[in-house]
């Protein structure tokens, strides 16, 4: 069975704000880390969320891909509809 990761993700621009906030300095060291990976993403190329981050890690991943994904410029990264994989597509 597939899990629901889909189940972690931020909704609102308030619970984007609230979990960055509430965050602090573990947040910012850890989004870093993830801007550098998810900005370097090859075009047309997915990441497996599950294959790749270890299960404990699942909900702090998601949430703070959702931070990069509400601040990034062009909507280039982005979850699957099952929030299983993250994506890098051309937009231009």
């Amino acid at each position: 069975m597939m899990p629901n990761l889909k189940r972690f993700r931020l909704d609102t621009m308030q619970d984007i704000k609230d979990y960055k906030r509430t965050g602090g300095e573990a947040f910012k060291q850890y989004y870093a880390a993830m801007k550098i990976f998810l900005d370097g993403l090859s075009y047309d190329s997915v990441f497996d969320i599950c294959k790749n981050i270890p299960e404990k890690n699942w909900e702090k991943f998601i949430k703070t891909a959702c931070v990069y994904m509400a601040e990034q410029a062009f909507d280039e990264v982005l979850f699957t509809d099952d929030y299983l994989f993250i994506k890098r597509r051309r937009l231009f």
